[in-house]
């Protein structure tokens, strides 16, 4: 597999989002805020932050606020 610069790129992008969601989501945890709002806070669609965060993290964000 040929990784491009392009795809470092994104990659970085997508590891800078998914640290602002886990953040979001700790600073958060006791309202436990929905996807749609830490998609916002984190300026993603709510489905590419379900599977951008679920690829990074292992769980998805709702699992995670709940751990």
């Amino acid at each position: 597999m040929n990784i491009t610069v392009t795809d470092y790129r994104q990659m970085n992008e997508d590891y800078l989002r998914i640290e602002q969601a886990i953040l979001y989501l700790e600073k958060n945890a006791q309202r436990q805020p929905e996807l749609s709002e830490i998609a916002n806070a984190v300026g993603l669609s709510e489905f590419y932050l379900q599977r951008v965060f679920t690829r990074w993290a292992g769980i998805s964000p709702k699992r995670f606020c709940n751990s």
